[in-house]
């Protein structure tokens, strides 16, 4: 908004807005300088309300969340992925406690399988409620994967077996059934993959929940994503100048 009857113009407010593959614009906007030249985000110091909400600099934990989020969810809305997965770990092949037995053999597999299979992968990081470790993630069409004879439906969250596929009154060549493939390639535990539908930006909010549910940079970060992913979208940094008294 722009008063005409002064002479004054400050600016009073900087936007950037990240354009997705998929057209969807995502505005971010307060009323200070916050953006420099390099988009990266300088924090407020000065109290306002409605910032606060925004950006909140008085808790560095939620701060550094919602770049975390905010990231994990631009990577996964800008790359083409097949499945979703999840990996966990097992006792008798490494101990699924310890971040420092686990990250070596973890960024190794990682590694190897960029080389071999082509991975694409965005992966978060989780513990369960006793303090074991496992992920979650997003993969491309890559890896070696076995069906576990077992589904996904709308109505219940873990996998079940045809029968109950059946009592709920599916049949398996519903779109609304998935198949549970497990990772011949994944050798440190149990593993899942359930093949995506075409609800990309439903699937990058889902992945964002485990960043949100429990915070914690495990390896001393919130995500992994490698294989050649996009991981910057294209942004454009707006100056709004508004005239004042």
């Amino acid at each position: 908004m722009i008063n005409m009857a002064t002479s004054s113009a400050v600016a009073k407010c900087n936007t950037k807005i990240k354009v997705y593959p998929n057209g969807k614009l995502h505005i971010t906007s307060f009323s200070r300088n916050i953006f420099n030249t390099g988009f990266e985000d300088i924090r407020i110091k000065e109290n306002s309300e409605t910032e606060a909400k925004l950006y909140d600099t008085s808790n560095p934990r939620d701060d550094n969340m919602k770049r975390a989020k905010a990231k994990i969810f631009d990577i996964a809305l800008s790359n083409e992925w097949s499945y979703m997965i999840t990996l966990t770990l097992d006792d008798n092949r490494i101990d699924r406690y310890n971040t420092e037995k686990i990250i070596k053999p973890f960024r190794q597999w990682l590694n190897n399988m960029v080389k071999r299979k082509n991975l694409k992968y965005l992966i978060v990081p989780e513990f369960h409620k006793d303090g074991a470790i496992h992920f979650h993630g997003l993969i491309n069409d890559s890896l070696d994967l076995v069906f576990s004879e077992t589904y996904i439906i709308p109505e219940l969250k873990k996998p079940c077996k045809l029968e109950i596929v059946k009592k709920y009154g599916y049949d398996v060549s519903d779109e609304k059934v998935r198949e549970v493939m497990n990772i011949s390639n994944w050798k440190l535990g149990f593993s899942s993959a359930v093949k995506i539908d075409n609800n990309v930006e439903a699937v990058s909010k889902y992945m964002t929940k485990y960043t949100c549910k429990n915070f914690q940079k495990i390896f001393g970060q919130s995500f992994f994503a490698g294989g050649g992913v996009n991981r910057d979208l294209p942004c454009i940094i707006l100056i709004f100048l508004f005239l004042i008294l």
